[in-house]
């Protein structure tokens, strides 16, 4: 019988370490918590803090090479602790290094491979970035805990000595560095411009260009945009999951010559499993009632401490088995020829419309979340916006749009509402238009980087009621 012990996340070596042993079967399987988290409770029995000293034991009918548990709980769902195998965690590794060999138009070859680590290792993205060190048998340079700090990750990259390097980030860490790749991507093109045009010797260089060209430094700003450039270049894939990536940032990713890859999958997937919308090799997916069901050698074995929520959550037909991933999605045809030797189902393109669940009726009409927010991210201040249902007199509920900026100087919310609403009501229906936008200083997340939805719409809720209070609310107290 295998047992469980709780190691400390906070200590991303020393979870590696025990990953390895549980991986190889010399240690028992892990569930990696931070001590400050709440009580761990596993099968009835109670753990206090999260230290390195308490062991459990799997189910009986665990197989023999589970070695993970990964507790999640989403934006909107219960938690769950997903048990994950090491046959599972070595197949997600090996298809994704595949997979990012033919994305950077590289051989496979013997070529060694190193990732940077700038997630929580209590998730499964920070875990896999572990797991796929170990699968190589090489050592991922780990950023310090705290606030992402793009000078940090800078250095920390600079550390890494493999032929191909990796990194995986939330959709916050990728603007932050956009923003100032895009810095020394001027940068570079004065200096390609200054070079061309005093070449021809017609051209009189701008100030900035002075500056370079007669060694001075650049300001801070100017030489970390410089340096997150020219980094950001030297990783074969920045993977980017964790929540939909707004398509207006990755294509700004892609200008500056990164090869910024999108990551769908979950947990229950070991992660990852669709790359740029496309499934990894090994990989199937299905739509049962526009719900998306995955098929994989990266699938779960299920829940641990319960035996319902596998039995829904994971299904068997003959040998094959599937996941209910909750997500609502469309499958199409890949681009190109499909080879004679690849079934139809492992030569798709998934997109993904958000939850099942996030649908919620308005007027008696039925509006999806997952769509409205799609839209509005498209629109230009608004890409990390997130939509959620309000209360409203007469419709009942209605879509409600939050976005960070400064709520004591607002913009011009009205005009822009007006704008969202018509790009909204073109695409998905006269329901679907949001009824008000919120701006607060600061979004709450989840400790995975995600939007904490539920407090969203707690505060919305109770922002919106607060109108026909004598107390307003003060949205950013409120908030956070």
């Amino acid at each position: 019988m295998r047992t469980i012990k709780i190691v400390d996340a906070r200590s991303p070596r020393r979870v590696k370490q025990a990953l390895d042993d549980a991986m190889h079967g010399r240690g028992p399987a892990i569930l990696a918590r931070r001590s400050a988290a709440e009580v761990v409770s596993i099968g009835g029995t109670v753990l206090d803090g999260g230290g390195d000293d308490g062991h459990f034991t799997l189910p009986d009918d665990a197989p023999e090479d589970a070695c993970l548990i990964v507790e999640t709980s989403g934006s909107t769902a219960q938690p769950k602790r997903v048990v994950l195998t090491a046959s599972a965690l070595r197949a997600s590794a090996n298809a994704t290094h595949q997979r990012f060999d033919e994305l950077a138009g590289r051989h496979a070859g013997r070529a060694t491979r190193q990732w940077l680590l700038a997630l929580p290792t209590e998730y499964v993205a920070g875990m896999q970035v572990l797991a796929r060190s170990i699968v190589e048998g090489t050592e991922p340079i780990i950023l310090p805990e705290g606030s992402f700090d793009p000078r940090e990750f800078c250095d920390a990259a600079q550390r890494m000595t493999a032929e191909r390097r990796y990194v995986s980030l939330v959709p916050a860490q990728v603007q932050r560095l956009i923003e100032l790749g895009e810095v020394g991507l001027k940068l570079e093109r004065e200096r390609d411009l200054d070079a061309h045009d005093n070449a021809d010797g017609w051209f009189a260089p701008p100030v900035t260009m002075d500056a370079i060209a007669s060694g001075e430094p650049l300001d801070e700003h100017e030489a970390l945009g410089d340096d997150v450039l020219r980094i950001g270049r030297r990783f074969d894939a920045i993977l980017v999951g964790g929540q939909a990536t707004p398509g207006p940032w990755l294509n700004r990713g892609r200008e500056l010559g990164w090869r910024v890859v999108t990551s769908y999958g979950s947990s229950e997937t070991s992660g990852g499993c669709v790359y740029n919308g496309i499934p990894l090799d090994g990989v199937s997916l299905r739509l049962n009632d526009d719900e998306l069901e995955i098929s994989s050698p990266t699938l779960a074995w299920g829940y641990l401490d319960d035996e319902a929520r596998t039995a829904e959550r994971f299904t068997s037909e003959g040998e094959q088995r599937w996941y209910r991933t909750g997500d609502r999605g469309a499958l199409g045809p890949r681009s190109g020829v499909r080879p004679a030797d690849v079934p139809p189902e492992h030569w798709q393109r998934v997109r993904v419309y958000g939850r099942m669940d996030d649908v919620f009726i308005s007027g008696g009409v039925k509006v999806r979340l997952g769509a409205v927010e799609e839209i509005v991210r498209a629109q230009p201040g608004f890409e990390g916006a997130v939509v959620v249902p309000g209360p409203h007199e007469r419709w009942g509920e209605v879509p409600i749009v939050v976005v960070t900026g400064d709520p004591e100087h607002p913009g011009d919310l009205a005009e822009q509402l007006v704008e969202i609403r018509a790009e909204v009501r073109a695409e998905v229906g006269v329901a679907a238009r949001p009824d008000d936008i919120i701006e607060v200083s600061e979004l709450p997340l989840l400790g995975s980087g995600k939007p904490d939805r539920r407090r969203i719409a707690d505060f919305v809720r109770e922002h919106i009621e607060a109108r026909y209070s004598p107390h307003a609310l003060d949205p950013d107290d409120e908030l956070n």
